[in-house]
């Protein structure tokens, strides 16, 4: 197996794989009636851990679970009621296959996890003087048309026409500090957002909190330089040292600095989403168990390099993802559809580090988007077509799809405002892969 990089902040004793690795789904235990390989991995985690898990939730629990996870809507009384009515035993997993097919709506929901994931913004820094570029228009047609996952991650890495404003990153207005330079503003997002590193500590020198170094993070960020290698500043100082461009995990394959740089890019995103590099895998899969969950296999999920607490099913739904062709979809319906994500919400309370047990998924609350819109689905009062017109985002999307243009606004065609800001939608100037979800005065007094 080739293994990855330890980290110190990680058990002495767990070394994070780096292939992928497909364990075997175990057989059903004694009193095991669903068939889902999710609840197959957990029924022997429960047992070991002397859990009993809880009953199902209720259908009208559960269906408005499932709209706001996959679509980010309130289902209507109408359609609540049709799915009690109906008496079919996979009502459940045929109302998920539903909400999936729901392209559009599917799309707005997810937008709004990979625009933080992506700082992609409508306004604010970097867009007034063209220093910073949106990818909305690629971003709602990747997700509408459930783009691959590692055909998207290519895409991103290797800066295709419409995804390149993600390496792009910001420029800065003014001085600003090397480790902010565009170059290592790419290594950090792609590091955090596809393979669960934090990369920023060591931007400015040896990290601190992981074993990554400086010349890991320039090595990296050297890919995306004019000439194929960055001069080392660490903590603002030169060093007179210079780093080539390499990846991160050189047991993958190699970058030839000498290359030209789309030539570098592409070869960088091939390595990323190469078959071998289960990290890729792992960091997502890892990503959607935390969304719908509260809580990672891995937590937190920027730092992949901490030990799951179960190791089992983190590697079976990386590589169910990769055997199906990177089908986020799939993996989703997967998730949805375990008696795991049925079981009732619960709270979270603080736990040591190694010590968390799952017992279900945790009480989570709507993001903002899904706040405004549930506020507009109850109403009946939605943001006009003229609003929509007026946003900077209109620009980027009205050469799109009919259906876009022709539909509500949701919110997540919006700028922020202080209702959003409140409830925790972020400036996006900074990658953001999760949400604070603690209950804030301000948000109190927001809706007071």
């Amino acid at each position: 197996m080739i293994q990855g990089k330890a980290a110190s902040s990680s058990k002495p004793s767990y070394l994070p794989p780096l292939a992928p690795r497909r364990p075997a789904i175990p057989a059903p235990l004694a009193g095991t009636t669903s068939t889902n390989p999710t609840d197959l991995f957990l029924a022997p985690y429960f047992q070991a851990h002397k859990i009993v898990p809880a009953r199902a939730v209720e259908d009208r629990m559960y269906a408005r679970r499932a709209y706001m996870d996959v679509l980010g809507l309130l289902p209507t009384p109408a359609q609540l009621a049709e799915f009690q009515a109906d008496s079919s035993a996979d009502k459940r997993s045929r109302l998920v296959a539903t909400l999936l097919a729901n392209n559009q709506a599917y799309a707005e929901n997810w937008m709004s996890f990979w625009d933080d994931a992506l700082r992609n913004d409508y306004q604010g820094t970097g867009y007034i003087d063209g220093g910073r570029k949106q990818i909305t228009a690629w971003l709602y047609k990747s997700l509408a048309t459930n783009m691959p996952y590692d055909q998207f991650v290519r895409q991103l890495v290797a800066a295709a026409p419409g995804a390149e404003g993600f390496t792009n990153g910001i420029l800065w207005r003014g001085a600003v500090s090397a480790s902010q330079r565009p170059e290592l503003q790419a290594a950090q997002g792609i590091s955090q957002v596809f393979l669960g590193i934090n990369m920023k500590c060591a931007s400015c020198h040896d990290s601190f909190i992981n074993d990554w170094r400086l010349a890991d993070s320039y090595g990296l960020a050297a890919v995306y330089a004019g000439s194929g290698s960055l001069d080392i500043f660490r903590c603002e100082k030169p060093t007179g040292k210079t780093a080539s461009a390499r990846f991160i995990y050189p047991q993958l394959g190699s970058i030839d600095a000498s290359d030209p740089k789309p030539a570098r890019m592409k070869r960088l995103a091939d390595l990323i989403t190469s078959p071998q590099n289960g990290r890729l895998t792992r960091t997502i899969v890892n990503r959607l168990w935390q969304r719908f969950m509260g809580r990672g296999v891995v937590e937190p999920a920027d730092d992949m390099d901490k030990e799951p607490w179960d190791i089992d099913l983190l590697d079976f739904l990386a590589s169910d993802l990769a055997d199906h062709h990177y089908d986020l979809k799939q993996t989703i319906a997967l998730i949805l559809t375990s008696r795991a994500y049925q079981m009732p919400a619960i709270g979270e309370s603080d736990v040591a580090e190694g010590s968390f047990v799952f017992h279900g998924p945790t009480v989570r609350r709507m993001s903002a988007e899904q706040f405004r819109d549930a506020v507009a689905t109850v109403t009946g009062i939605w943001p006009s077509k003229a609003a929509k017109a007026a946003t900077p985002v209109h620009a980027a999307v009205k050469a799109g799809p009919a259906d876009l243009r022709d539909s509500k606004v949701r919110a997540v065609w919006t700028t922020r405002d202080a209702i959003m800001n409140a409830m925790g939608r972020p400036n996006r100037e900074q990658v953001v892969t999760s949400r604070i979800t603690q209950a804030t005065m301000l948000q109190a007094l927001e809706l007071r």
